[in-house]
C-alpha cells in the first residue's frame, strides 16, 4: 500500500506537470530563501564544514566520503533497472559487492581500480527518463535548489538508502547529507558575493539535471 500511496502521488504531479509552464513561477519566494540559505552558509554551514573537513583529515574525509558514495549503488542499480540499462545496473551491482567486501564496505573503491566506474542515478532521473523532463525549479531552506519532480524522487531513493533500516538511521542520515554538502566548500567559496548568485545556482541545477537526465 506504501508504494500505491507515493506511485499515485508521483503520477498525480507528473500529470499537472506541463513543458510550457515557466521554470521558476515561485521566484519571489525562492529568492527570500536563497537569502536565508545564502546567510546560513556564509555564517555557519561554510565555517563548519571547513572545520569538519580539517578536524578528520584528507584521507579519513576521502575514505568517509568512499563510504557514503557506496552506499548509493542499491539506489543507483535500481534506477538503472528501471531506465532499461541493465549494463550499468550490473555494473552498480559488481560495485557494491566488491566495494562491500574487499573494499571493507566501501572505504577503499577497489571497484573503480577494476575499471568499474562509479554512474551515479536517482529517481528524479528515471522520471525525467519517462518524459516529466520539465519541473518547476524551488529551493527549500537548508538544503537549497531542486525541482518538485527531484523532490518527488527522493521518497523512493530513501527507502533505497541501507542506512534507512539500521536503528541510528536519521542521525547516520544527517551526517551523510552534511559530509556530501561539505565536497562543495570550493564551490560555495568560488561565488562568496550574493549578488546574481540566485541565476548562476539555478542555471548550473536545472544544465546539470539535464545533462544527466540525458546522460
Amino acid at each position: 500500500m506504501r508504494w500505491i500511496f507515493i506511485f499515485s502521488f508521483i503520477l498525480i504531479f507528473i500529470g499537472f506537470s506541463k513543458a510550457d509552464e515557466p521554470i521558476d513561477p515561485w521566484e519571489k519566494g525562492n529568492r527570500k530563501i536563497f537569502h536565508f540559505n545564502y546567510q546560513i552558509d556564509k555564517h555557519l554551514i561554510i565555517p563548519a564544514t571547513r572545520s569538519y573537513r580539517n578536524l578528520l583529515g584528507e584521507t579519513i574525509y576521502s575514505k568517509l566520503s568512499n563510504v557514503f558514495k557506496n552506499l548509493n549503488e542499491p539506489k543507483n542499480f535500481v534506477n538503472n533497472l528501471l531506465q532499461a540499462k541493465p549494463i550499468l545496473a550490473s555494473k552498480n551491482l559488481l560495485r557494491f559487492g566488491i566495494n562491500s567486501t574487499i573494499g571493507i564496505l566501501g572505504i577503499s573503491d577497489v571497484a573503480k581500480k577494476m575499471g568499474l566506474n562509479p554512474k551515479t542515478e536517482d529517481f528524479g532521473q528515471t522520471l525525467g527518463y519517462y518524459g516529466y523532463e520539465n519541473s518547476k525549479y524551488i529551493i527549500f531552506p537548508i538544503s537549497g535548489p531542486s525541482t518538485l519532480r527531484d523532490t518527488i524522487g527522493k521518497i523512493p531513493d530513501l527507502f533505497l538508502n541501507p542506512l534507512s533500516y539500521t536503528p541510528q538511521g536519521f542521525g547516520l542520515n544527517i551526517w551523510r547529507i552534511f559530509h556530501i554538502r561539505s565536497e562543495y566548500l570550493e564551490i560555495d567559496e568560488e561565488f562568496r558575493e550574493e549578488k546574481e548568485k540566485y541565476e548562476i545556482i539555478r542555471t548550473l541545477y536545472l544544465g546539470g539535471r539535464d545533462y544527466a537526465i540525458g546522460d
